[in-house]
């Protein structure tokens, strides 16, 4: 999906990151931190989109969503690739992200809970199955295990 004109800047035709176009303001999400939630051990976050769904992920660290959402809808509204192994692998959400952006659409990213490690798989796919509409798959990312 192409968000913004690509304007060719470079050799090889992409914006460079350090001249994006398009430049999120730092209010674009609005970002809320439960109570009781310590934001340096791993948790649980959701992205909600009025009117649109919620998104539910987990994180080692804090950056994961704070930092890299910004950073992934940035790069996809100035068309920039993902990355440079895997130009085209923006998820879902991100598209949904910057739709909503686009559209100004109330965003907010709620850090919901911290989870140990060993259970936070497991806490992760039970938030999506409640909130996660714009999950996909619904019930969290699938692995095919390898046989050997």
């Amino acid at each position: 999906m192409n968000y913004s004109p690509l304007r060719s800047r470079s050799r090889k035709g992409s914006i460079p990151e350090s001249d994006p176009s398009v430049v999120l303001p730092p209010d674009w999400y609005k970002y809320k931190v439960l109570k009781g939630v310590d934001r340096t051990k791993p948790g649980i976050y959701i992205w909600c989109i009025a009117g649109v769904g919620s998104y539910v992920g987990k994180f080692k660290r804090i950056s994961r969503p704070t930092r890299h959402y910004t950073r992934n809808i940035r790069r996809l509204l100035n068309n920039l690739p993902y990355r440079r192994s895997n130009p085209t692998g923006f998820r879902n959400i991100h598209h949904k992200l910057a739709e909503a952006h686009l559209t100004k659409r109330a965003i907010k990213l709620i850090i919901l809970e911290n989870v140990p490690l060993p259970h936070i798989n497991q806490r992760e796919r039970e938030l999506i199955a409640k909130h996660g509409s714009l999950n996909v798959p619904k019930l969290g990312r699938t692995r095919k295990r390898k046989r050997g």
